[in-house]
């Protein structure tokens, strides 16, 4: 696991709710993105978007 780590909260409080614990991330390295579920079981799919999508890719994906 790389030392910068992002957190996500699902399902905390209310049904498909998605609250991250940082609003931004720099960086120049690899990272980690940890999902804590809460509550109800939840099915979380990661894709990367506009400029995130063209410089970074996903290396592995874990089924909770």
């Amino acid at each position: 696991m790389s030392g910068t780590e992002v957190s996500v909260h699902v399902n905390r409080g209310a049904a498909e709710a998605l609250e991250a614990t940082s609003g931004t991330l720099e960086t120049s390295a690899s990272f980690s993105v940890l999902l804590y579920g809460h509550e109800t079981p939840a099915h979380v799919h990661c894709r990367l978007d506009g400029d995130l999508e063209r410089i970074a890719s996903p290396v592995s994906y874990t089924h909770l």
